[in-house]
Order: C-alpha cells, then structure tokens, then sequence
C-alpha cells in the first residue's frame, strides 16, 4: 500500500466518522428538539389547563358574588316592604277617631289594671283624653293615677304598679307584634 492509498483510506474513514458523527448528531438534534416540543407543548397544556380552571373558579366567584348582592337587594327590598306594611298599620292606629281610638286604650287599661293604685303613664293628649273618657268609670277607684310624661310622639301608656311596669305603649306594641307576625306577614307578602 502506498502511501497515497493509505492517506486515501484514512481521509475515507475520517469523512465516514464525520459523516457518522454529523448524522448522529442531527438524529440527537431531532431527538432534543422532539423532545423539548413535547416538553413544550404539555407546559402549554397545563398553562392553558390552569388558565381555562382560574377562569372558571373566577366566574363561579362572580356568579356567587352577583347571587349574594341579588340576595342582598331582594331581603332589602322585602325589608322595605315589611317595614312599610307596619308603618302603616301602626299609622292607622296612631290616627284612628278619639272614640275608638279610646275604645281599644281603655280595653288594654282594664285589662291590667287591678287595684285602682297603679300609675299610668301617658302623653299629655291621651292623659287629658282618658281622664274624661275614666270620669264616669265605676270599676276604676280614685287612686289611679294618670301621669303625662310621655313624649308626643309616644301613644299608648306604660302601667307602673309598686315596682312592675307594663309597657303597652304602641311603639312596644308594634315591636312585639312585629316579632310574632313578621314571619306570616312576609309569607303572604312574597309567597
């Protein structure tokens, strides 16, 4: 072999080692790249997983948010309503005619009253109107004692007997009666 030969021989292995380390090299390129796209595209995947999950907790959370405030309103609203049913209520009361309204003062009065010694509180007007109306009274004794200390405002009386009150004011009245009926009053306001 000559040395030509020779050298011929080893540049045509050298170029096949190069050529079969270029190959080797691009098939590991391609397996890189395969690779990292894969990689890539399931990151795209749970990105957009998360992304599209984010979205629709927040959208729940708006709906929730849009449902309570709703909610909100509509309790106000029913509030408003009850509150107006009753104003009105206690409005006809507070302005019914001075006999009936007399009528159902004195029903509560003797319904508490029972020794004659109790004190009555009242307002100056429904002081002034029960003296007249309990002037001609028998069942009532002389020792009931009816006080104006009441603001103007305030109809009804408080019944203060040794150390026990009885508040039948209307104001108490209607707090009371609002606690019992409230509940029928709304289910047949909004049922």
């Amino acid at each position: 072999m000559t040395l030509e030969n020779i050298l011929k021989g080893i540049e045509k292995k050298v170029l096949q080692e190069v050529e079969n380390i270029r190959k080797e090299t691009q098939n590991k390129e391609k397996e890189i790249l395969s690779e990292k796209k894969n990689e890539a595209l399931k990151l795209k995947n749970e990105i957009l997983k998360k992304t599209e999950e984010e979205l629709q907790r927040e959208e729940r959370e708006r709906i929730i948010t849009a449902q309570r405030k709703e909610k909100m309103l509509n309790l106000k609203l029913r509030r408003r309503f009850l509150d107006e049913a009753f104003n009105q209520a206690q409005e006809k009361i507070l302005h019914l005619p001075r006999k009936k309204y007399l009528q159902l003062f004195k029903r509560a009065l003797l319904y508490y009253v029972d020794s004659s010694t109790e004190e009555i509180i009242t307002n100056l007007k429904d002081g002034e109107w029960l003296k007249e109306e309990l002037s001609g009274e028998k069942n009532l004794k002389s020792k009931l004692k009816i006080i104006p200390r009441l603001s103007e405002k305030e109809r009804g009386f408080i019944l203060r007997k040794k150390e026990i009150q009885i508040n039948c004011t209307l104001s108490t009245f209607f707090l009371s009666l609002r606690e019992k009926l409230e509940t029928e009053v709304a289910q047949k306001l909004f049922i």
